[in-house]
């Protein structure tokens, strides 16, 4: 994800105090936890983070849940349990893979890239853009001519995502920010405002370990709330919520659920156990429109 960020500094907004908390609360866990299980093995950990919202616990293994409207946050649609299992593995070895080799990443801007490894490479990733490709720098989407399409299979699945949630929208999806976050890392509180369609949503899926998602206002002055994201869970920001600050405050190391790993080749699991994927798709242009998709206005 990307856009209008609230940074660091001496930030004492709602928002920032939020993000502080977790983590002043991962480091506290981090250490306690290991003294705890010293003093006392075999005694179940102590959640610190229970004051988390987990739309999840009580959805029965495998099923979908999709939450229609979440108080207090207008046009967020939060869906647990999405994507099945064997869609999370093609997702994660397409963003592994050939997403991760699209010419337009973080490492773009390495002095001397051909002479790491690919390994090395992959550590240091932290975002692959596909389709419209984004300037970072100046905040706002490159119009040049060789930048090729999104993927179909990526527009396909931002229809069909909208579709199944039954959020009409005419736009068509152009750019996908595919974000590589190891264990421990965030994605700081932020507005997605540099494209020309703001009335489409943002559709976003996570995928391997689990995180503490942030919901906030308009303003970093509103306190977000923070929510558990799970793999093949989806994030839907619409309407109002398209307007708002949100971000990753945690990501939780050993989450991977035990279907994806006993499902997912090696490379995959060894990735994924320590780290989370996240594919997030957007409208840029108002003038694009999608006249396909059933149900469009």
């Amino acid at each position: 994800m990307m856009g209008r960020c609230a940074g660091d500094g001496a930030d004492a907004s709602a928002y920032r105090q939020v993000e502080r908390k977790y983590k002043r609360k991962a480091v506290a866990q981090s250490s306690a936890g290991r003294r705890r299980a010293a003093r006392h093995p075999g005694d179940p950990p102590a959640d610190p983070y229970g004051d988390v919202v987990d739309l999840g616990r009580h959805v029965p293994h495998r099923a979908r849940y999709h939450v229609d409207r979440v108080e207090g946050h207008p046009g967020l649609h939060i869906i647990v349990n999405a994507v099945p299992v064997d869609e999370q593995i093609h997702w994660a070895q397409a963003a592994m893979s050939r997403y991760a080799d699209s010419p337009y990443t973080n490492l773009s801007c390495e002095p001397n890239p051909k002479q790491l490894t690919r390994p090395a490479l992959f550590d240091r990733l932290r975002w692959a853009n596909l389709g419209r490709h984004y300037d970072w720098t100046n905040r706002s989407y490159l119009d040049v001519d060789n930048l090729g399409e999104l993927p179909v299979e990526l527009v396909d699945l931002y229809d069909r995502v909208l579709a199944d949630a039954g959020i009409p929208c005419s736009g068509r999806a152009q750019a996908a920010i595919v974000n590589f976050y190891p264990a421990g890392t965030r994605m700081g509180g932020h507005v997605d405002d540099a494209e020309g369609d703001m009335e489409s949503p943002i559709v976003s899926l996570s995928l391997g370990c689990s995180c503490i998602y942030l919901q906030g206002g308009p303003s970093r002055d509103q306190r977000p709330t923070p929510f558990w994201l799970r793999s093949g869970d989806i994030v839907i920001m619409s309407g109002p919520a398209r307007r708002c600050y949100h971000g990753v405050a945690l990501v939780a190391s050993g989450t991977l659920p035990d279907d994806v790993r006993s499902a997912a080749p090696d490379n995959v699991v060894d990735y994924l156990s320590n780290a989370r994927i996240n594919i997030n798709l957007r409208c840029v242009d108002a003038s694009q429109k999608c006249t396909t998709r059933t149900g469009s206005p």
